[in-house]
């Protein structure tokens, strides 16, 4: 080969790396597309990250959070219309006795109402029922209960109430009896009533 055809093959050589920098932003061009899609979809995915994040820090702090009712502990005593809904922490600590007539009920503190240590029968907390057989207000129903009780409704013909246990009616020598009945007990006062027939009541 001559040195001048060298030379021209050199030139053509060069000629064509200047061809391709040429044609090289078309490229980086082309190739940029799927990075802006990709940039697109990483800016997407941001977002939803903050935005999930936003409905977890409502949900989860302190914003309104609406919940599924759980089945509620419940003791209906359909004679008189009623229906007691019990705290949900009382699920399976308690036991009820329904009376003859189905008009009231007993209800206990489980362990204490099964425990032994001759306390056999108690662990009562209160009876539901008809506590008057005639309309009464609740500060007349006050001054005639023998026993701690809470007014319910009065209707044409009777007075209902919720009666409170008065006695020791657990162990007090088991800090655990002991414990499980006066939480029980302190949340007599949770318990919610429903009448099924509000018409009735006077």
């Amino acid at each position: 080969m001559r040195g001048n055809e060298f030379l021209d093959k050199m030139g053509l050589v060069d000629a064509a790396l200047i061809e391709e920098a040429d044609r090289m932003p078309c490229r980086r061009a082309k190739s940029g597309r799927p990075v802006w899609r990709k940039i697109a979809a990483f800016a997407a995915l941001v977002s939803l990250m903050v935005c999930s994040g936003a409905v977890g820090a409502l949900a989860f702090g302190g914003g309104t959070v609406v919940l599924t009712p759980a089945e509620q502990e419940t003791v209906e005593l359909e004679a008189i219309g009623l229906t007691l809904i019990l705290p949900d922490s009382w699920k399976g600590k308690y036991s009820v006795e329904m009376d003859a007539d189905g008009e009231g009920c007993c209800v206990y503190a489980l362990f204490p109402h099964e425990s032994a240590n001759g306390w056999g029968e108690r662990g009562y907390l209160f009876w539901v029922g008809q506590a008057y057989d005639e309309p009464l207000t609740p500060q007349q129903l006050q001054e005639r209960s023998p026993v701690p009780c809470i007014y319910l409704f009065a209707t044409s013909e009777d007075t209902y109430d919720l009666k409170l246990a008065s006695d020791v009616a657990y162990d007090p020598s088991d800090p655990e009896i002991a414990g499980l009945y006066t939480a029980m007990y302190e949340q007599i006062s949770d318990i919610r009533f429903v009448v099924s027939n509000p018409a009735a009541i006077s």
